[in-house]
C-alpha cells in the first residue's frame, strides 16, 4: 500500500549516512543508527558488542577491539576515527 515511500526513504537514509560519516572532522560523533548502517549489523548486535551477553551456560564479554561508546543523555556515540580504526583493523585481520 505504501511501497512508494520505501525507495525515497532509503535513499535519504543513505545520503544522510554518507554526509554524516564521510564528511567532517575525525573527532565527529557518530550515533548508533549510523554505526549499525556503517558496520552492516543489527542494533541488537551492536549492543551485544558493547555490553556482551549472557546465557544459561556462558558469559560473553564485550567484543574485543570494539571502541567504547560515549554516552550522552542515555544515547551512544562513537568518534568517527575510532570506528574507522576498528573497521580497518578488522579488515586487516581478515
Amino acid at each position: 500500500m505504501f511501497s512508494f515511500v520505501k525507495a525515497p526513504l532509503a535513499s535519504i537514509v543513505d545520503k544522510l549516512r554518507i554526509a554524516t560519516f564521510d564528511s567532517g572532522p575525525a573527532s565527529a560523533l557518530i550515533n548508533s543508527v549510523i554505526a549499525t548502517n556503517l558496520l552492516g549489523i543489527s542494533r541488537k548486535t551492536l549492543f551485544r558488542w558493547i555490553n556482551g551477553r549472557r546465557d544459561a551456560h556462558h558469559d560473553y564479554g564485550p567484543l574485543d577491539g570494539f571502541p567504547t561508546p560515549i554516552t550522552i543523555h542515555g544515547r551512544y556515540y562513537w568518534r568517527r576515527c575510532d570506528l574507522e580504526r576498528f573497521i580497518s583493523d578488522r579488515a586487516n585481520a581478515a
